[in-house]
């Protein structure tokens, strides 16, 4: 009788034939021992030895009997390995061992069962739902069954399916918590929120401990505005597991939605702690920053990590992000002209995506002129000729279409607080002999409430320099209606109320200026911190020759209040100037007095890598629209940068391919 160690050896080198031909030429081995050693390796784990046995059983069987058994046993071997494939996601073979048991056990549920899950995993949801078909097929009452039907048809959007699949689970199981938890979410998706809070409530009364159920409850929460409890459901799949990185990140939105955004950015820098992969949790946090106006810097890195870990639209939608912060860092330094330069090219990019939002792009383009005018009325000393300039410019006040938030309540109350200012300076300029000052006191107490509307709308998108400012309107305001008694008896009193609004004139349009920005020194003294910061490091023999430059360019700046610029390069197409107060150079095609060109600025001195190829990549998005020409002479351009000029354009055409 031919060994059985000699007969696994074989099996175990995968010579299969000749083992075989071992088992032909001794009629010892029935086919009954050739099953049971299957058996064993199949207790075991060893499934491949297994099948083998099996498959050689099902062979020698000297009956239709024996080979239906065999059969049947080789069809579980083939399902048990194909399980253990499933199981190391491995799910393209484990199909195909699955199919292998089907073959040899036509009617063998578990195996279609299993396929289904395979299917499922591979996202081949027709595939799967066929083989929950056959299973119902073969066995109506399987719970588990219609639950993953009913996920599949979800998969595919089908949530009318689903929740019919579902409604058919629970009935066969009524404990099933999956089933429960997956028909809850299914509601959620048809705005049933009431309906799935219930399922999401069964859940978790019969799985307490069921983080994801907790999350999607909260979720719901969240959609009607009920972000305490959203919160506490966020919570508590925190508590269940801290390290459950969705958790933090619907969190973090759920603060962000209560104006709570210090705990937001603690929850979104938790969740990227957890997975330094996470995009949106990147995007949100960028999000944050550029709403409140805070820490632009920090948003544009998020933006950039963003951009570099989504995909399609979504990585495009970043890199607007970038140029959205990057214009409200020049709105803050109240650089107009490169305000509008980085909208139109945010504006540009979200077109490219037929995103909503370029349309608000536009509507912030249009309102930067009315911001412009109106900075410009607050530096006239006289309050009355500053009137007459608000007044004209709030004439011009163009259409709000498509400006969202926080855009959209920043500039209507804004332009609230320019119109209480008007009517308090018009209000104070028409007292004179016959003037009822109770009618002024009362129209001066009017402008008061009014104004309390737009410290609101300050307060509610959380810009606390337009708050700050209202407030001290108000307070001017306040003092003034009180003062409204010296001018009773005063001699002339038109002269009298004409001095009380010069006195208070100072203090109003710094408070408009706080709104609107920070005054010129302020920038000019930031920027230079700045500049010196970035370039310490990097400057080494240089630095003292650049600080005397940025700091010539800073005394003569704040004398002259405008930029110091010296024409390096020029061409009908390309100018090439030495921007000496703001440290940097500047490339214009084409150049002014054109309405429409692109801004290439370059800092001066020595820069890092990272800061060489993240140039590199602006120039080179920008570089692609040019036509030959203009390509040429821009690349001579800068080829005539000092210090950088020749390793940017190594790394710009490493960049450009």
């Amino acid at each position: 009788m031919t060994n059985l160690d000699e007969l696994e050896d074989l099996l175990r080198k995968d010579e299969k034939e000749k083992a075989y031909e071992l088992i032909k030429e001794d009629r010892g081995i029935t086919a009954e021992i050739l099953m049971d050693e299957g058996i064993l390796f199949g207790i075991s784990g060893e499934y491949s030895i297994s099948i083998s046995y099996f498959e050689f059983g099902e062979k020698i069987a000297e009956d239709d009997k024996k080979k239906e058994v065999a059969r049947e046993n080789v069809a579980v071997a083939y399902n048990k390995r194909g399980c253990t494939y499933y199981e190391l996601t491995q799910h393209e073979k484990a199909i195909d061992d699955y199919n292998k048991a089907i073959e040899f056990n036509p009617n063998y549920v578990e195996a279609y069962y299993n396929r289904g899950k395979a299917y499922h995993e591979l996202k081949q949801h027709e595939e799967a739902i066929a083989d929950y078909n056959k299973v119902m097929e073969l066995n109506p009452y399987l719970a588990e069954a219609y639950n993953n039907r009913g996920v599949a048809y979800c998969e595919l959007e089908q949530y009318e399916e689903g929740v019919e699949d579902y409604n058919k689970a629970i009935e066969f199981d009524p404990n099933h918590v999956e089933a429960y938890y997956n028909r809850g979410k299914s509601y959620h998706k048809l705005k049933q929120h009431e309906k799935a809070i219930e399922d999401f409530n069964k859940a978790i009364e019969l799985n307490p401990e069921y983080a994801d159920a907790y999350i999607s409850r909260g979720l719901v929460y969240r959609e009607l505005y009920q972000y305490e409890k959203a919160i506490e459901d966020f919570n508590k799949a925190i508590e269940l597991n801290p390290k459950y990185t969705g958790a933090y990140y619907n969190r973090g939105i759920a603060y962000h939605e209560l104006k709570q955004h210090a705990k937001a950015i603690e929850d979104y820098n938790k969740a990227i702690e957890l997975n330094p992969k996470d995009a949106e949790a990147y995007a949100n946090r960028g999000g944050i920053h550029l709403q409140t106006n805070n820490d632009l810097d920090t948003a544009i890195g998020d933006f950039k990590t963003a951009r570099d870990l989504f995909e399609g639209k979504d990585k495009e939608r970043m890199l607007g992000f970038v140029e959205w912060a990057k214009a409200r860092k020049e709105m803050n330094m109240k650089n107009w002209g490169d305000f509008r330069e980085r909208m139109n090219e945010a504006k540009e990019i979200f077109e490219r995506i037929n995103d909503p939002l370029s349309l608000s792009f536009a509507a912030s383009i249009k309102f930067s002129y009315l911001d412009e005018e109106l900075d410009n009325a607050l530096n006239i000393p006289d309050p009355i000729k500053a009137l007459e300039e608000i007044e004209t410019a709030l004439k011009n006040l163009p259409e709000v279409e498509g400006l969202i938030d926080p855009e959209a309540t920043i500039f209507g109350a804004r332009v609230s607080s320019f119109a209480i200012l008007s009517e308090f300076i018009s209000s104070m300029r028409s007292i004179d002999e016959n003037t009822d000052l109770r009618m002024v006191k009362a129209k001066l107490a009017e402008l008061l409430k009014y104004s309390k509307k737009a410290e609101e709308a300050f307060e509610a998108v959380d810009f606390i320099k337009g708050k700050t400012a209202i407030v001290d309107i108000q307070d001017v305001i306040s003092s003034a209606k009180q003062e409204i008694g010296k001018i009773e008896w005063a001699a002339n009193k038109k002269q009298k109320a004409l001095e009380i609004l010069r006195g208070y004139w100072s203090r109003l349009s710094s408070a408009i200026k706080v709104m609107n920005g920070i005054s010129t020194r302020e920038i000019e003294n930031i920027t230079l911190g700045r500049e010196i910061r970035e370039m310490k490091s990097e400057l080494r023999d240089g630095f003292t020759e650049t600080k005397e430059m940025i700091s010539e360019g800073f005394e003569k700046s704040s004398e002259e209040h405008k930029e110091i610029l010296e024409k390096i390069y020029a061409t009908e197409n390309i100018l090439l100037q030495k921007d000496v107060a703001n440290a940097r150079y500047r490339i214009e095609f084409p150049p002014s007095p054109s309405p429409t060109k692109i801004i290439v600025d370059i800092p001066m001195g020595k820069l890092t890598e990272e800061q060489i190829e993240e140039k590199a990549e602006e120039i080179a998005y920008k570089f692609k629209y040019l036509k030959s020409k203009v390509k040429e002479e821009f690349l001579e351009a800068i080829k005539r940068i000092p210090e950088i000029g020749d390793k940017l354009l190594k790394r710009l055409k490493k960049t450009r391919g």
